[in-house]
């Protein structure tokens, strides 16, 4: 298995499964992913066997900083480790930068509490901590998870900002909540 930064000619695999993947209200625009790629603020990178693309993983970078913020496996390579392994690659890659990420809450009144549930103790198995950072964006409840050094959340903040522009923050600016 492999992990490198996607190609153009990986672009519209990974926008079909992102767009399939994630609901409508927790995805930014696509074209600004390309973009703040090129403007080497992100990273889009393509999960393949040889030739056979499988998933995709899209990171934003700030300083020592990497925050995964989308990862999605084809529906069909699913419950077969390749989530595991890919993960596995981004942390080997990741290494002396403070990886975290963002995962939806299991709340309790969840809709989606069982599949909320599945994704946090697959991100515990693979060696994510809980930051104790719990927030609010796109009107989903999130928390961050880190790997090794944990972030603050005025950290994830700038990063957010530095990743998106200060006018999409404004938008999409998260709120702490309460854990």
């Amino acid at each position: 298995m492999e992990l490198e930064t996607a190609g153009r000619k990986d672009l519209g695999f990974i926008q079909q499964l992102y767009e399939a993947a994630f609901p409508a209200n927790e995805r930014k625009p696509f074209a600004l992913l390309k973009r703040r790629q090129r403007q080497g603020l992100s990273e889009i990178l393509i999960i393949r066997e040889g030739a056979e693309p499988l998933g995709f993983m899209i990171t934003a970078e700030y300083r020592d900083m990497v925050m995964l913020d989308y990862f999605a496996i084809r529906p069909d390579g699913r419950g077969r480790g390749t989530g595991k392994k890919a993960f596995a690659l981004l942390k080997e890659s990741c290494e002396g930068e403070r990886l975290f990420l963002e995962i939806e809450r299991p709340t309790p009144d969840a809709a989606n509490l069982t599949e909320r549930a599945r994704r946090k103790a697959f991100y515990l198995q693979s060696g994510m901590q809980p930051s104790g950072i719990a927030v609010r964006i796109f009107g989903t409840d999130m928390e961050l998870m880190h790997a090794s050094e944990p972030v603050s959340f005025e950290e994830y903040c700038a990063l957010l900002k530095a990743n998106v522009g200060p006018l999409y923050f404004r938008i999409i600016r998260p709120t702490r909540e309460e854990e």
